[in-house]
């Protein structure tokens, strides 16, 4: 389970166990209410396939950018490390996306979960650095608007470019 949902882990656990005792109060479940011992999110052993295809493509593309980054100097390197966070924090969204059920409100469903992704983004978009990385910095501004795909419902249809 992701450190973001942990805390309601605890807090559907409490519920459980309330409602569990309310239940043997009424003589609704038969035998004594379980034990609060018992979870009320299973953590699969298992990683979804598509959080394995993620993490593929992050290992292939965005860690030897952010190392490239890095490369370059101490300047770049903050926007690379601030890089890092924006995917980072869209693959807590596709995890999200692997367990549970897509939101009736996409944009708003997801808004809290995207704070971390736009303060990367402001964090990168407010760098000081010299002069020499600003086409560098307008690429990477550039690159990261691919982000905004994982609020898009439906997603884009190819189009068809004269």
């Amino acid at each position: 389970m992701s450190k973001q949902l942990q805390p309601l882990g605890s807090v559907l656990d409490g519920v459980l166990e309330r409602l569990s005792i309310i239940e043997a109060k009424l003589g609704i479940s038969p035998g004594a209410a379980p034990s609060a011992a018992t979870p009320a999110i299973v953590e699969d052993e298992e990683i979804s396939p598509r959080l394995v295809a993620y993490d593929e493509h992050i290992q292939r593309t965005i860690v030897p950018f952010t190392d490239s980054c890095a490369a370059l100097g101490p300047e770049m390197e903050s926007v690379g490390k601030n890089i890092g966070e924006v995917w980072d924090a869209v693959r807590g969204i596709v995890e999200l996306g692997t367990k549970y059920k897509k939101p009736a409100d996409v944009p708003t469903g997801l808004q809290p979960h995207l704070k971390t992704c736009q303060d990367a983004m402001a964090k990168i978009r407010s760098a000081r650095i010299d002069r020499k990385f600003d086409w560098h910095l307008k690429a990477i501004m550039e690159m990261l608007t691919c982000v905004s795909w994982v609020v898009m419902s439906p997603p884009p249809s190819p189009a068809n470019f004269v």
